[in-house]
């Protein structure tokens, strides 16, 4: 019997711990805003909807991510940095353009991980071009879609291990699914040829690329470029 109401009161002094933490203790008072330079801090605030006087342990990151990345397509990620007792800080990374997809007659603009973020009526200047034949319902603040997998999962990993070689890509064509052509640094034409060997393809032209003089233009074929055959020639040209 001692025992039940030993535990009945450490059950009750709990419970009441809980309740004073989750109504009397750390309400927020501050919220602040970092990292932003697209959105207005108020903007931001507005939209998150944290309210002063609720707890801070009630305010959920992925309420508030999911809200801001609704209505802010700029937002690429979203951490809350709690401070005792009552402070808030809404941490943004924004998102930076770095492909550009022509699609009904329209630009869209896409972050390295493929979420539209903006559409434009002309193309802007600096990005990668991506030409593609199955783009569907291009969206900004949704992942850029297609109908057709193959062209799609291809086109991933295709511009994933040029980043990972980190060349200058300039634009990506998959239209052609047998003559895939990529142009480097806006002066070297690609010819990838199919979708075989796209790694071994991609190291020997960054090792290409490498020894060349940095202004020399011109095209390079590795459509019939395999392990065994491990050649690929440079031919001097001007881009037509």
């Amino acid at each position: 019997k001692k025992g039940f109401i030993a535990f009945l009161l450490i059950f009750i002094l709990c419970a009441t711990l809980v309740t004073l933490s989750l109504t009397v203790f750390f309400k927020t008072e501050q919220v602040t805003v970092s990292g932003n330079t697209i959105y207005q801090s108020n903007e931001i605030l507005e939209t998150a909807g944290i309210k002063t006087g609720t707890n801070m342990f009630l305010v959920f990151d992925s309420a508030v991510k999911k809200q801001l990345l609704a209505k802010h397509p700029f937002i690429e990620s979203v951490k809350l940095k709690r401070t005792l007792p009552d402070k808030i800080e809404i941490k943004i990374t924004e998102a930076t353009e770095y492909y550009c997809y022509e699609y009904a007659g329209q630009f869209f603009t896409a972050s390295k991980d493929n979420r539209v973020l903006a559409k434009y009526s002309s193309a802007p200047a600096g990005l990668v071009n991506v030409s593609a034949n199955s783009l569907t319902n291009l969206s900004v603040g949704k992942i850029v879609e297609f109908t057709n997998e193959e062209e799609k999962n291809y086109l991933i990993k295709l511009l994933s291990t040029l980043s990972d070689y980190k060349l200058e890509v300039t634009s990506v064509d998959v239209t052609d699914m047998l003559a895939i052509e990529v142009i480097v640094s806006d002066r070297i034409v690609v010819n990838f040829g199919g979708q075989t060997e796209l790694e071994g393809k991609t190291a020997h032209l960054a090792t290409l690329i490498k020894n060349l003089d940095e202004n020399v233009r011109g095209s390079v074929n590795l459509s019939v470029w395999s392990p065994t055959k491990d050649e690929a020639y440079f031919v001097k040209d001007n881009l037509q």
